[in-house]
């Protein structure tokens, strides 16, 4: 047990770096030397109560010696305020740093503040920029949300073929918007062939996590089939 827990720590990098920060359940005898998971361990109550002060000083030492999923932890404590008072300022300041470093998560994050305008001046074109840089890293939700753009038109000309390819791919990784967004560009012909069937498949897909959208459309198909 004990040998598999500290297999479940390694792989908990590679999880945190796909899955915005998410740490798996180690404990702190297991990870002394390791303040980027002492933060988790504390940020998630595992084996501990949950202290976010405490996971944030974990994650600023970590974030100080160069480790950039500290450095992005610590951009959302900022952000969000756990732990910490909140300063936007600092925050981004944070993400920045870790978005420099080409790591997708605070890329797109910090894309979301440019959209926004959130702690930033809105600039829609640097939004797009670091939504792209990240989707070709294969980060599903700037896959997702540059597929949004695509089709409104939000920040680039509207190209509903460019739409369906990052919709795809971020469906493909499981994404359950993307994959409603999809079942609807193959139900309308939006980017691609119409094909009700395709359409179907990934609507229930995304229907079967529980994305209400989905499940909507896919009762609407039960009423047709009546």
């Amino acid at each position: 047990m004990r040998q598999l827990t500290l297999l479940l720590v390694i792989a908990s990098i590679f999880l945190t770096a796909v899955s915005y920060g998410q740490g798996l359940e180690v404990t702190l005898e297991l990870i002394p030397n390791d303040p980027l998971l002492i933060g988790d361990t504390y940020y998630y109550g595992v084996d501990v109560e949950k202290d976010y002060k405490k996971a944030f000083k974990y994650w600023f030492d970590s974030a100080e010696k160069g480790q950039v999923l500290a450095q992005f932890n610590l951009g959302l404590c900022y952000l969000k305020g756990y732990g910490v008072e909140k300063d936007i300022t600092e925050a981004i300041r944070w993400l920045n740093i870790a978005s420099e470093q080409d790591y997708a998560p605070a890329q797109t994050v910090l894309a979301n503040c440019y959209a926004k305008g959130y702690g930033v001046s809105q600039d829609m074109d640097e939004a797009i920029n670091l939504y792209t840089k990240a989707a070709k890293r294969r980060h599903a939700k700037a896959q997702y949300i540059l597929g949004r753009c695509y089709e409104c038109g939000d920040g680039v000309e509207i190209n509903t073929k460019e739409a369906f390819s990052w919709y795809e791919k971020a469906a493909q990784q499981g994404n359950l918007d993307a994959q409603y967004a999809l079942g609807k560009c193959y139900y309308n012909g939006v980017g691609v062939k119409k094909n009700e069937e395709k359409a179907k498949r990934w609507f229930q897909l995304a229907a079967d996590k529980g994305h209400q959208n989905a499940v909507e459309a896919i009762k609407e198909y039960e009423k047709e089939s009546e």
